[in-house]
């Protein structure tokens, strides 16, 4: 009766911050105080036993389950204020990372350290986030900086979904073929991570570029997302084929061989997609610098303020 209570319970607890999470994109109150509960009672625990022993495994799967659903609401409450989500990821991936090195968590360890680190990933990512949207999205038009947000939060979950495979590669043991589909997996989040962030920088570098691919279906948004899935869907599989020949029986030295051209070929290709995706980006450079000298003059005067002292130039730029 009481095994079934508690499960009852976990199952609402983690169905109620994932609806909020899910829906409100701001569930971040009620993961606080799920991490805050959980992590303490935990290492509580380690100092002062107070799990029933015929309890312990129940109570431990249930902390655990509650623990990753709260880690998923903190990265999914994309809608709540940057600075007190920072502050929960932060002290929330310090709480799992003290249980998972003072508590004997069994066959729940590997849980908890994904949950630590996609805490912690979402600390650094909004930390990161914080100063970009302060000095940089708000000199931007809402268009630009609407584009730019965007990218980083496509980043930030392709972040969290790279750590967490790396970390997965990490504790092994796994079957040869789940190891395979992850690496196959990190590379994609790899590739996908890298072109993400060299377009959000070309953004900054390149006026115009921000702005022109925010633009629904334009040609600029059509050729850097095509790069980039090109990049993401082509390139990874070939990671495989050397795991592949292995388990087939090939020798070391074609193992071997077939590895070096594999990562040859996902590294040029990347560095490819990254050069179309710049190449957008001059053209869009060059596209802004062609255009009215009234257009160019007002651009300028927002960005040095002695320009501000000529005439007509004390409006803000929307």
């Amino acid at each position: 009766m009481i095994v079934n209570a508690i499960e009852y319970v976990t199952l609402l607890v983690a169905a109620w911050i994932l609806i909020n999470a899910a829906f409100r994109g701001d569930a971040i109150v009620p993961a606080a105080g799920c991490l805050a509960v959980t992590a303490g009672g935990l290492l509580w625990e380690t100092f002062d036993p107070w799990m029933p022993p015929e309890l312990r495994t129940v109570i431990l799967r249930s902390a655990v389950t509650v623990l990753g659903f709260a880690a998923t609401a903190v990265m999914m409450s994309r809608r709540s204020d940057d600075d007190v989500r920072a502050i929960v990821a932060l002290f929330g991936s310090a709480a799992v990372a003290g249980v998972v090195l003072r508590y004997d968590l069994g066959e729940f360890r590997s849980m908890m350290i994904l949950a630590a680190i996609v805490l912690a990933v979402v600390a650094a990512a909004v930390g990161l986030h914080i100063p970009l949207a302060r000095h940089v999205l708000e000199r931007e038009t809402k268009e630009a900086a609407a584009s730019v947000h965007t990218l980083w939060t496509t980043g930030t979950t392709w972040a969290v979904l790279l750590s967490c495979g790396l970390v997965a590669l990490w504790l092994q043991p796994m079957p040869r073929w789940g190891e395979l589909l992850l690496e196959v997996g990190c590379t994609a989040a790899g590739i996908a991570l890298l072109t993400v962030s060299q377009t959000i920088v070309l953004m900054w570098r390149h006026p115009g570029f921000a702005a022109a691919y925010s633009v629904e279906m334009s040609k600029t948004i059509l050729d850097v997302r095509g790069a980039m899935l090109g990049g993401v869907v082509l390139l990874p599989p070939v990671v495989a084929l050397p795991g592949i020949a292995l388990s087939l029986g090939g020798n070391s030295q074609a193992v071997s061989s077939m590895m070096w051209m594999a990562g040859t070929w996902v590294v040029v290709g990347t560095f490819r997609v990254m050069r179309i995706i710049r190449r957008e980006a001059i053209r869009q450079r060059r596209t802004a610098m062609t255009g009215p000298a009234s257009t160019a003059v007002r651009n300028l005067a927002m960005d040095d303020p002695v320009y501000r002292l000529l005439p007509g130039m004390f409006r803000k730029r929307d």
